[in-house]
């Protein structure tokens, strides 16, 4: 019989319990034997049926016992007083760590008004440093340990408190800025690590710190650097050499500066945790006016500096009170954070440097002749609002087009996402009439995804949504233009026609160039339906004016395309293009390093991989953007049998109904379809090809609604058509009786 396992302490003359974990078989547990009582003094066992009073048991909870059943604790300051109480009791520290006091005191050296802020950063940092180095298995550790979010006002002085932490902590850390590479930034991860470690056990108890602009970092990656953090975070061990670093054990420290524009908009921070990974988040303390003009007056302020540096040259900095106190409310009008005071200062004193004088002033005067740069501030901040609110009004559409296309496309959420996002993002810059050459800003894709997918099917549902014209065509027709066969410019015209023969809506339209990886021949320049083909294809891709006949005659009616703000999708199977990966990396495993090197090998698939696979490498250097459908597994064509809206089955069903007989697919009519449909080697295609077969072989078309009221779809069904049942009506069987 399972059991829970729960541990005991008394605190206060009361018993308090917390969940130590799920024994499968307690009772021949020779080790918890006697903890199957309440009496035993630290361990005791409850059994799955005893714990159904516990909603939701999490190994988080503590309980306190009452009418002899267990109660969840629900006092804030009582739980966190036993919950320490717990990690002390059962976490042992193996080194000797300074108190968390002495690194407050540290940090107040240099930073004011953050003590509380960095007491529980570091109690957080503490408690996992417990955990890690406990005797509890990895598993619970793993599930006891928190990342953490550490985030704040930009310029409140979340980098200061890092850089003094490192120094006073005596744990192995790391400290990086994400690159474009994640292989470059897990092998700076763990060489630090290994660095400031005796050996690897205690490196993979350090302390990761990622610090970023991701707003910035996002148009770099052209990605979303969250989800990279997150992959980051999740992973296990890892080899480098002869090393291994456990990165579930790690702690991670993820910096995220909240800019005073989107505190406007109430960013949610528990939105940022989740796709961090980090589940604990400390924030620096948003300081008062009053606080700020201390910072300033105290000898660790700006004004301290600058009066230093300017004492050294014989001149002096005079500070009004009331116009520091008027400069800093206005600035805290635009700015709650410290940068934009502090750049303010900076200007005055440059300026007053630059213009000669003798000493600086910050008074009622100076206040004042800063009033029109606060204004175009203002102004510049107003602009990033409406900014910021056509992001979001882009982020509700992607939500909105997102669930629609989802309802029809099932278990492809993450490419669904990536598309619906690059298209609104290429439809925004190619309205854009300022762009010197637009092609910079439009990001053409490159779909790969096997046979029936869905490649066709969401490129479809997300241009109808969006209104936008699309033209798809499968590539293997065309040839060099000259030679017999369609060439490349006629799926401009195609395009043009689906655009309602509007040339400025096709120039900002979709083109789908399908089955793209059967051109793949890129080193035969010879071949008019291959290499050629993309040579063609590539002056549409890179964006240029190309002349197309839009009449029924050659030369009838000629009309310039300009392609430089055209969205290309060059969309196929590119089936075995993994064993160009394998030939490249020699078939090494992700995250590990070969004998002869320490440098982590990347099996991402990579431009190389599709060069060698046949594509022109000028061709893949025009798409950025590569995105990869999830190959179909039997669970997978299940859930689009059950949850798509075009679903066969679906179909059939509301036909059936329609016509006043019910019908009922039982479980194993599913799984049986789904494994014969994964035979035809067709994707989701396969799914209806299957079921047509079914319902020809059961004749589905002589069923009488008058006489059958429900038809009961067995996994038999799939191979013996008499298996089906066929409920008659009521009056059929009363007429029978």
């Amino acid at each position: 019989m399972k059991a829970l396992l729960f541990r005991r302490m008394e605190i206060d003359g009361k018993n308090y319990y917390q969940l130590y974990k799920l024994d499968e078989d307690f009772k021949n547990d020779s080790t918890f034997a006697d903890f199957n009582n309440r009496n035993s003094k630290e361990f005791f066992y409850l059994t799955e049926d005893e714990a159904n009073s516990i909603n939701e048991i999490s190994i988080y909870n503590i309980y306190s016992e009452k009418d002899n059943k267990l109660e969840e604790i629900t006092s804030p300051s009582l739980f966190i007083k036993v919950f320490v109480e717990f990690k002390n009791k059962y976490h042992i520290s193996i080194r000797e760590i300074k108190s968390i006091e002495e690194i407050v005191n540290e940090v107040k050296k240099e930073i004011m008004f953050q003590d509380d802020t960095v007491y529980e950063l570091v109690n957080q940092i503490y408690l996992n440093q417990q955990i890690m180095t406990s005797n509890l298995p990895r598993e619970l550790k793993i599930k006891l340990k928190n990342n953490i979010l550490f985030h704040g006002l930009y310029g409140s002085g979340k980098k200061t408190i890092v850089r003094i932490l490192e120094k006073n902590l005596d744990i192995p850390y790391a400290d990086v800025s994400m690159s474009s590479s994640i292989k470059d930034t897990f092998e700076s991860i763990i060489e630090q690590l290994l660095e400031r470690s005796n050996n690897s056990e205690e490196a993979s108890n350090g302390i990761v710190f990622i610090h970023d602009n991701y707003a910035e970092l996002s148009k770099v990656l052209e990605k979303d650097p969250f989800s990279i953090v997150n992959f980051m975070t999740s992973q296990g061990v890892i080899s480098y050499g002869e090393n291994k670093i456990d990165f579930q054990k790690l702690t991670f420290v993820v910096l995220f500066d909240e800019y005073y524009n989107l505190l406007d908009d109430d960013i949610d921070i528990s939105d940022i945790r989740t796709m961090t990974n980090c589940l604990y988040d400390v924030s620096t303390k948003i300081l008062s006016d009053k606080e700020k003009f201390i910072i300033l007056k105290s000898d660790k302020g700006r004004i301290a500096e600058y009066r230093k540096f300017l004492n050294s040259y014989g001149k002096d900095f005079h500070v009004s009170d009331s116009s520091l106190k008027k400069l800093i409310t206005s600035c805290s009008k635009v700015d709650m954070g410290m940068n934009i005071l502090n750049n303010i200062i900076d200007g005055i004193v440059k300026v007053s440097i630059i213009n000669g004088v003798d000493d600086v002033y910050i008074d009622s005067k100076c206040v004042k002749d800063f009033v029109p740069a606060f204004t175009r501030y203002e102004e510049k901040k107003d602009n990033d609002k409406i900014e910021n609110k056509k992001e979001a009004i882009i982020n509700n559409e992607l939500k909105d087009v997102f669930a629609k296309v989802t309802a029809n496309v099932i278990g492809q959420d993450a490419a669904v996402k990536r598309i619906i996002y690059t298209i609104l993002e290429n439809r925004r810059m190619a309205k854009k009439e300022n762009l010197d050459n637009p092609k910079q800003y439009i990001q053409n894709i490159l779909l790969r995804g096997e046979s029936g997918s869905g490649k066709t099917l969401i490129l479809e549902t997300i241009a109808k949504i969006l209104n936008i014209p699309i033209f798809i065509e499968d590539a293997t027709q065309y040839t060099e233009q000259g030679y017999y066969g369609a060439s490349v410019s006629d799926m401009l015209v195609h395009l043009y026609h689906e655009a309602g023969d509007n040339l400025e809506e096709a120039e900002k339209g979709i083109l789908v160039i399908d089955e793209g990886d059967k051109k793949a021949n890129g080193n035969n320049d010879k071949d008019v339906s291959r290499g050629a083909v993309l040579d063609g294809l590539l002056k549409i891709v890179e964006g240029a004016v190309i002349p197309i006949n839009i009449g029924t005659r050659p030369n009838e009616s000629e009309v310039m395309f300009d392609t430089s703000r055209l969205t290309v999708i060059c969309s196929g199977a590119f089936e075995n293009l993994e064993k160009y990966r394998d030939k490249r990396v020699g078939k090494m495993n992700i995250g590990f390093a070969n004998n002869n090197s320490n440098k982590i090998i990347d099996n991402e698939i990579t431009d190389d991989d599709y060069v060698a696979f046949g594509m022109r490498k000028q061709f893949m250097a025009r798409f950025p953007v590569i995105i990869n459908l999830v190959k179909n597994t039997k669970e997978s064509l299940i859930r689009i049998m059950k949850d798509s809206n075009l679903s066969a089955l679906k179909i059939e069903k509301f036909k059936l109904e329609d016509k006043g007989i019910q019908v009922e697919f039982q479980e194993d009519f599913y799984e049986k379809l789904a494994e014969y449909a994964l035979q035809m080697n067709i994707g989701a295609r396969g799914i209806k090809k299957a079921f047509e077969r079914v319902l020809t072989n059961i004749h589905i078309e002589n069923i009488d609604e008058e006489e059958v009221q429900k038809i009961i779809f067995t996994g038999e069904t799939i191979n013996n058509p008499n298996s089906i049942i066929l409920v008659p009506r009521e009056k059929i069987k009363k007429l029978k009786k």
